[in-house]
């Protein structure tokens, strides 16, 4: 479920080079555009990962670590979602980097931790499902929070040209 985070890597040492260029060059719409496509491929390969982690995860887990390791195909699509979406958060703190809102990073990771936390206990509490499920929940929805506010914030920074240089 962490591949894509993997191959991720290679577009994220090329990314945040270019949109630091587009914005120092007074072409903030330019990097805007350049977010706006790649987010848009990286979620169509996204939910390909994600189909692909969910049917073939739970046979590759047991060829690779036996039968006695057996992961169900939920846990797969909980745990490979939460990767697509750690990618998605990845690309829009690089476009939050490169406006010099670094801080706007380190807010929205705080606010998905409080919610994953909150979640969790609340999930506890109540009894909620099977540990593991709790865990995944926890940890999908915390990291759906960072995307939403790493998302909006870097399309509003982006949008409004308002750059620290």
């Amino acid at each position: 479920s962490r591949v894509p985070l993997f191959l991720f890597q290679a577009v994220q040492a090329a990314l945040l080079p270019r949109l630091t260029a587009e914005i120092v060059e007074g072409r903030p719409n330019t990097a805007l555009g350049t977010l706006r496509r790649l987010e848009a491929l990286l979620v169509a390969l996204m939910v390909v990962a994600i189909a692909g982690l969910t049917v073939l995860g739970p046979w590759a887990t047991k060829l690779l670590f036996g039968p006695d390791f057996a992961i169900t195909w939920a846990d797969m699509l909980w745990f490979s979602a939460g990767g697509a979406l750690f990618v998605v958060a990845f690309l829009h703190h690089q476009a939050l980097v490169a406006t010099g809102r670094v801080h706007i990073t380190a807010m929205a990771w705080m606010c998905g931790l409080g919610f994953n936390l909150a979640v969790l206990v609340i999930a506890s509490l109540a009894e909620w499902g099977s540990d593991v499920g709790r865990v995944e929940v926890a940890y999908v929805t915390g990291i759906l929070v960072v995307v939403i506010i790493a998302r909006t914030l870097s399309h509003r920074e982006l949008g409004a040209s308002r750059v620290t240089r």
